[in-house]
């Protein structure tokens, strides 16, 4: 029997010979269409239940592109290096020491421990969350709530559909976008715009380097490099600085106590 394939069709052919020398040849050919993402279950390496990746054992690939990493059911825990890009069904967790070099998906939650990394975008069903001295390269997109500890650092943007809470020394290079809340602690930053659906806290010593615009109120203690526009009042405090233009739009009285480097707009 043979096998031959172009871009569109597989043929099988098989070829039986009788006693008197007949031979007879039977061909099946197949249509078919390629329909590979990362999200389906194809990948250089595909693990059928939940696994832990150890050291000194690495995930490596032969070549210069990233190995495709599907773990089809189960968690997957990283506690080593792995230059791939990985989708796993359940939960994501990378230890001290787990480096992936690429992106990850995952279904449920994500968690990355102390010392641990991703180096492009990381994806979660659920919560995610970054402790103290974690990265991603990437941008950060949760479908529950993001939480980043003392330290950690998304190096593009961050959307979540829950809240967003990033503890001081925490940082967001690009863009943070939520359905709910923000709540910015002391020396925690956001590179770009910040944007929520509910009430943005920012403590002392936090930043936004671009606007902030809430649904809700704004209390600012600490630097809004561009404008704040709030759905219903906005509360500075002595040491607060918008460089920008402040538009409240509620009935609460707006409190200025820092310095605004535009309009203030009370309706």
């Amino acid at each position: 029997a043979t096998c031959s394939a172009t871009t569109s069709t597989v043929t099988f052919t098989s070829t039986g010979s009788a006693d008197d020398g007949h031979q007879t040849s039977v061909q099946a050919v197949y249509g078919y269409t390629t329909a590979q993402s990362y999200e389906a279950n194809v990948g250089q390496l595909i693990v059928f239940s939940g696994t832990t990746m150890y050291p000194p054992n690495k995930v490596t690939s032969a070549t210069s592109a990233r190995a495709k990493v599907i773990v089809a059911s189960g968690d997957l825990v990283c506690d080593s290096a792995m230059s791939a890009n990985v989708v796993t069904q359940d939960d994501f967790y990378a230890h001290n020491g787990c480096a992936v070099s690429g992106w990850v998906k995952a279904k449920g939650d994500a968690t990355l421990d102390a010392g641990s990394s991703v180096g492009q975008d990381l994806t979660s069903g659920g919560p995610a969350i970054l402790n103290s001295v974690s990265t991603v390269g990437g941008s950060l997109t949760s479908g529950g709530t993001a939480t980043l500890y003392s330290g950690s650092s998304v190096g593009k943007d961050l959307s979540s559909v829950g809240r967003a809470y990033l503890d001081s020394g925490s940082s967001v290079g690009g863009n943070l976008t939520t359905a709910s809340f923000a709540d910015l602690r002391s020396d925690s930053s956001v590179g770009g715009n910040l944007s929520t659906a509910s009430y943005a806290t920012l403590d002392s010593g936090t930043s936004v380097g671009g606007d902030l615009t809430s649904t809700s109120y704004s209390d600012i203690e600490g630097t809004v490099k561009g404008n704040v526009v709030s759905s219903t009042y906005v509360l500075t405090g002595d040491n607060s600085s918008i460089e920008g233009s402040v538009t409240a739009a509620g009935t609460t009285r707006t409190w200025i106590h820092g310095t605004v480097g535009k309009d203030v707009t009370a309706v």
